[in-house]
């Protein structure tokens, strides 16, 4: 058990990207949370589908394929 690979990312004094990968994955996590929430008290609540709700689902799907390209 002594054949320990390396981090994806490790961070060194001049890189830290690892840490903006990080990021990137926490806020694709709680966004798809909100929107999943969002949802669903839309839902139980019976209200319409509107404008807002669109563009917001339409941001997190953007932000998501934007997230995972980088």
């Amino acid at each position: 058990m002594t054949d320990r690979q390396p981090p994806f990312f490790p961070i060194t004094d001049d890189d830290h990207g690892g840490v903006a990968v990080v990021a990137a994955l926490c806020m694709i996590v709680i966004s798809s949370g909100i929107a999943s929430i969002r949802h669903i008290v839309a839902f139980r609540q019976s209200v319409q589908f509107q404008y807002d709700d669109a563009t917001f689902y339409l941001a997190t799907v953007s932000y998501c394929r934007h997230s995972t390209v980088l």
